[in-house]
């Protein structure tokens, strides 16, 4: 209580001299700033939602730190200088304060949300040079065509020159339209959008007369299809069956779908092609519903609908929360299926979590049970007061109680900690758990997942953080020594955005207990590389090699929903298997096998040995570290 008192203290102490410098500052300062969201239109969701900030200064050189709720963001403004920044701060209902302190002073700024925080997936984004594209998705979330709507459709703008260059910018997107002017996007930006639909997102390219983004070679690895070439279409039967409205004469970019690929075609031309990208798709279309003449087609919505299946929206964000608590906090949920085999869930089935327990592991301490500790107290008052003192009156020796009280508190004391006595002789230790999942011809992977800490001894500890995307400390009752400010306030991480997340210098007090839940890109490379080919309507033959240092251990193939034990695949070697009894039927576990299932990808899951994501600080606890791998690979064996 005193260490919460304190810290209150100094907060309040430090909030109003910065109310006060603000108010004495802002008017006179050369440095002005604006805020704006990224995306137009769109409503913020329970996560992260990025904010565009830009500065200006008219003034004298300023270096300074811009404080958005837990990040900080170092930023340099020279004499003249304009600048924009793209900052990532978890949404709230009600305002974001942005406070930057420089060398010439506070200043301070807010982001009104009048709006409640929107709980769907239904933005889609455009990202493109004619913002407002989109505005015929608008929906009421009736439920009607199917269910299609019911979850809540609307479109929101971004034009290329402000695209968010972290896949953190569009955790709130269900879907990402890449329109006219896309392709000048940085390499960056377009890194951030492949992470995006590694991570759950759906891409979508559009054809039509043109698209230069189609040549872009930045993308050639995830285009559903090739060979494009442009084509009149008089009509179209499928478009008007899925409009069910007419079709005008237009214009597509035809192609042929890559190998595995979800295809719709229509007398010999691609209407559309979709392809899986980690949890996430690519979905081409080769008409524009955005261009003339089809932006005037009444059944453009019914048509666009059908092919972008919203109903999968957030699909692979809610796997993923399992493994980060985005979506709950309840911890990550394994479930173990007969056999042996464990697939992670969705958090909020009703499974028990695997129990981790071991003598070094600072984790698995529990405080005494209530009654105990009442009953140790009730003793000690007891004891100490009346029994105490009765027993000296009595025997004549009352001035003795000035030595028997401190003995009999020190007895006491010893029974109540007792139970901690092991916490105190524990080492710092961490304890990591989550998914890597990686795609096959992309370069970077995705880790996501949460991080337990135990530290000791009091101070400031830098985490040695790498690639880290988004960040975030996870409120928890569960630990049970140290002050309780280090128990109920875990935000206290003074994380630094400086592209990517660090924490150079987290405080804690004594036997300090922190948990942190965090995205981190790998640069995987070529770790994986795996072949198939459907050897039949029921087999497919699967080859895989493991070029990673790391070993993958109760590895499985799988393949259209259907397993493959390997058990342990070594650095350097490789495997091949048939896979038998594909039936391309969809897998309804919501784990890894439902989405290697959706388009009869080739996935390879288990358990990564020698990974560690996350603090590279203290010792590894022994059988509680899990770090699972996903492996999706560019071959598909279809449905």
């Amino acid at each position: 209580m005193k260490a919460n008192l304190s810290y209150s203290f100094r907060a309040l102490t430090i909030a109003l001299a910065a109310l006060g410098a603000s108010t004495a500052v802002f008017a006179d300062s050369p440095i002005t700033i604006d805020v704006e969201p990224v995306f137009e239109g769109l409503t913020p969701t329970s996560g992260t939602f990025p904010i565009a900030v830009t500065f200006e200064n008219n003034g004298p050189d300023a270096v300074g730190m811009l404080s958005v709720g837990e990040l900080s963001y170092p930023v340099n403004l020279p004499r003249g200088s304009h600048k924009k920044l793209i900052t990532y701060p978890v949404s709230q209902w009600g305002s974001v304060q942005f406070v930057f302190s420089s060398n010439q002073g506070l200043i301070r700024k807010e982001y009104r949300n009048d709006q409640p925080t929107s709980q769907d997936s239904g933005a889609i984004a455009l990202i493109s040079d004619t913002p407002g594209d989109l505005s015929f998705l608008q929906s009421s979330g009736s439920g009607s065509m199917g269910g299609q709507e019911a979850i809540r459709l609307h479109g929101v703008y971004c034009q290329p020159a402000n695209a968010p260059d972290r896949p953190a910018g569009y955790r709130g997107i269900g879907a990402v339209m890449l329109g006219g002017g896309s392709e000048r996007m940085t390499d960056e930006e377009v890194n951030a959008l492949k992470s995006y639909a590694l991570t759950g997102g759906t891409l979508v390219f559009l054809g039509g007369a043109s698209s230069p983004i189609l040549s872009d070679p930045r993308w050639q690895a995830f285009l559903p299809a090739h060979d494009f070439s442009a084509i009149t279409l008089g009509t179209s039967a499928k478009l008007e069956a899925l409009g069910d409205e007419s079709v005008p004469s237009f214009t597509i970019l035809d192609g042929k779908p890559i190998k595995g690929a979800t295809a719709n075609s229509d007398n010999g031309h691609l209407l559309s092609a979709e392809r899986s990208i980690g949890l996430g798709r690519a979905l081409y279309l080769s008409y524009n519903p955005l261009d003339s003449p089809l932006n005037k087609w009444p059944g453009r919505k019914a048509a666009l609908l059908s092919m972008l299946k919203p109903t999968i929206f957030g699909s692979g964000t809610n796997l993923l929360g399992s493994y980060s608590r985005d979506t709950s906090n309840d911890p990550p949920v394994m479930y173990s299926a007969p056999g042996g085999r464990t697939y992670a869930i969705p958090s909020g089935v009703p499974m028990a979590p695997r129990p981790f327990e071991g003598t070094d592991d600072p984790f698995s301490t529990k405080l005494p049970p209530t009654e105990k500790v009442f009953g140790v107290l009730g003793a000690y008052f007891f004891v100490v007061v009346p029994l105490n003192f009765l027993i000296l009156k009595k025997l004549k020796r009352g001035e003795l109680a000035w030595i028997t009280a401190p003995i009999l508190s020190l007895g006491f004391a010893g029974a109540l900690f007792s139970s901690a006595q092991n916490l105190y002789s524990q080492k710092m230790s961490t304890a990591t758990q989550g998914l890597l999942v990686i795609q096959e011809g992309v370069d970077d992977g995705m880790f996501v997942g949460t991080s337990q800490m135990f530290v000791p001894r009091s101070g400031r500890y830098d985490l040695k953080l790498t690639g880290v995307d988004s960040l975030g400390a996870v409120d928890t009752d569960r630990y049970y020594y140290g002050s309780p400010f280090d128990q109920n306030d875990n935000s206290t991480l003074d994380a630094i955005d400086t592209g990517e997340v660090t924490v150079p210098d987290m405080p804690v007090n004594n036997l300090a207990f922190k948990e942190i839940s965090f995205r981190q890109r790998f640069p995987v490379g070529s770790w994986f590389s795996i072949d198939a080919k459907r050897a039949s309507k029921f087999v497919a033959d699967v080859t895989v090699r493991n070029n990673s240092p790391y070993a993958v251990r109760d590895a499985y193939l799988m393949a259209a929903g259907q397993d493959y034990k390997i058990k342990d695949l070594e650095p350097g070697q490789t495997v091949t298997a048939s896979i038998k009894h594909i039936s391309g039927q969809p897998d309804s576990s919501g784990g890894l096998a439902s989405f290697s299932a959706r388009y009869g990808s080739v996935l390879l899951t288990g358990s990564l040995d020698g990974l560690r994501p996350g603090p590279q600080i203290g010792n590894e606890v022994a059988g509680r570290r899990r770090i699972e791998v996903a492996v999706f690979g560019k071959d598909m064996v279809g449905k």
